[in-house]
């Protein structure tokens, strides 16, 4: 099971949104999605509801971009850019190998 914190929950909320209204402006029912990025119909009924946690980052892009809303995407992904400055912190500090426990 994959536990999401509550914004990564609302990510994929907005996503479900976005995916659902521009398939239905591009006059697509599920089914005709589902075959044009090759997954099956339950897939489409679990990202369009919400549930997409579980779905590969591959096949949301794909989704958003079969009905047009690559955009929103990118959108989404410019407001999560880090600060430069964070980027820069983290660029600064030494690079630490990670233990297994």
């Amino acid at each position: 099971m994959i536990i999401l914190s509550p914004d990564e929950e609302k990510i994929i909320e907005k996503f479900s949104e976005i995916l659902r209204e521009f398939r239905i402006s591009a006059g697509l029912r599920q089914k005709d999605l589902a075959e044009k990025i090759a997954v099956s119909l339950p897939v489409i009924i679990d990202m369009e509801k919400g549930r997409g946690g579980k779905v590969s980052f591959a096949t949301w892009i794909a989704a958003l971009s079969v009905v047009g809303a690559l955009s929103q995407l990118k959108n989404l992904l410019d407001m999560l850019e880090p600060d430069p400055f964070k980027r820069f912190e983290i660029r600064k500090k030494k690079r630490q190998r990670v233990r297994k426990t």
